[in-house]
């Protein structure tokens, strides 16, 4: 499944390519959501977070992501979200952002997932290595 950058995303991604300094030493973290806030490609972390789940043993979790190869990265370990103590909203979108709770922060990027996940108390939702990734266009 494959993302789509935020404007800060991209912005982060042109000044690393031409060689200004960015930080990528800070620990960026992958949450879960029920949709995507309106023009979520300029959206605050804020708007993502209104539609963040909330159940309980629900919790981002830090992501490490493989070297880029053909313009295209992936997540290089497993997610691992739950066991949930109670039902939750089925899960339509992530997104990644640049902090483990609450909503001051950026977000980086966001998927719509291909198939929405349903868990149920008790359940975990799992993401491989390889299943979330983020594509450059060549130019």
């Amino acid at each position: 499944m494959t993302g789509q950058l935020t404007t800060f995303g991209r912005n982060r991604a042109v000044n690393a390519g031409i060689g200004n300094a960015e930080s990528a030493t800070a620990t960026k973290y992958i949450a879960m959501a029920t949709a995507l806030p309106t023009g979520p490609g300029t959206a605050t972390l804020a708007s993502f977070g209104a539609n963040e789940l909330t159940t309980a043993g629900y919790s981002r979790q830090a992501v490490t992501w493989a070297a880029a190869s053909g313009g295209t990265v992936a997540i290089a370990g497993t997610l691992l979200y739950g066991p949930f103590t109670a039902d939750p909203p089925i899960v339509a979108n992530i997104f990644e952002c640049d902090t483990s709770i609450g909503t001051t922060g950026n977000v980086i990027a966001y998927w719509t997932l291909g198939t929405a996940l349903d868990a149920a108390g008790g359940d975990y939702i799992q993401f491989s290595p390889g299943d979330v990734t983020i594509a450059v266009d060549a130019c």
